[in-house]
């Protein structure tokens, strides 16, 4: 006799939960535990393939393989500089690599090897003409690595995306270098989009997005993975979150649905003195906790 699955904190494993809201049809659960954010029940590994490489259907980030993220330059420099300074520049592995733009960043900073996963055939084609590194249309989990050991591992937007962390996070483990560093971007469970707008919040698409982190389940998934956080801190407010305001907004002269985030962005990101505003507004952010992303560097026990 099948039991019915309950609801458990993917990060902290605690089994109480409440709902916090619903869209589309999909629950999201919020842990008393750790505060973070979770889909509950998750869709299955077999339904996220076929949601990334269909043709019909785009993952709905697709949006940031055609935009250039500038505001990231800063964040992405921090880290693989970091990774340099703790274990030098040696094969680096980017889970969901998407068009490959921090891959091809990490080549203008002089990083070699360097390899790339993604599903999505149309990003994983893209990711190849704008950078060096290997690209391979395969799954994390499913993906065979051989004896190779990776310097560094990084999963950028792409750790809310797996219904089971743990497994993520084990195999992180076992393909890195003993002292080998982790890099995860990923949205804060307790960010500010996602207190003030809820399900409105633009990087709530599910079935895609699963797991939203708090800090605190962020430290305690990674220590039960035998890692060791450096750094663990919060940044960014979404701009997309602007735009989508924006464009709630009546206009006489509104252009066609969906080109707001993009104009939004091309002006703002543009501008030297917005830049800096963003950098300024990041240094608050940090210290107060409330940034829209939650960032990681861990070294591996």
């Amino acid at each position: 006799m099948e039991t019915t699955p309950q609801p458990r904190c993917p990060l902290c494993l605690e089994p109480r939960s409440f709902l916090v809201f619903e869209k589309e049809g999909f629950s999201h659960l919020g842990c008393p535990g750790c505060g973070s954010l979770y889909l509950f029940p998750p869709p299955t590994p077999e339904d996220l393939d076929a949601l990334y490489q269909s043709e019909s259907s785009r993952p709905q980030c697709q949006g940031c393989w055609e935009t250039e993220p500038v505001h990231m330059r800063a964040l992405w420099r921090r880290c693989l500089n970091g990774v340099d300074q703790l274990v030098g520049k040696g094969p680096l592995l980017d889970v969901g690599c998407g068009s490959g733009q921090f891959l091809s960043f990490a080549e203008s900073l002089g990083w070699k090897e360097l390899f790339g996963l993604e599903l999505s055939p149309l990003a994983a084609s893209r990711a190849r003409e704008i950078s060096d590194a290997t690209i391979d249309e395969e799954g994390f989990l499913q993906k065979e690595f051989g004896s190779m050991q990776f310097h560094a591992i990084t999963l950028w937007s792409v750790f809310e995306h797996f219904p089971s962390p743990d497994h993520v996070l084990q195999k992180c483990h076992r393909l890195l270098k003993p002292g080998g560093v982790l890099v995860i971007d990923t949205p804060h469970g307790q960010g500010l989009s996602l207190r003030l707008f809820k399900e409105k919040t633009v990087v709530v698409t599910p079935p895609e997005h699963i797991v939203y982190p708090s800090l605190s389940g962020m430290k305690t998934i990674l220590e039960r993975t035998q890692f060791t956080p450096q750094a663990l801190e919060t940044s960014i407010i979404y701009l997309g979150q602007i735009a989508s305001a924006a464009e709630a907004v009546p206009s006489s002269r509104r252009t066609a649905p969906g080109t707001t985030y993009s104009r939004w962005y091309t002006h703002l990101t543009q501008s030297r003195l917005f830049l800096f505003a963003m950098h300024a507004a990041n240094h608050l952010l940090r210290l107060l906790r409330l940034g829209d992303q939650l960032t990681v560097i861990a070294v591996k026990r």
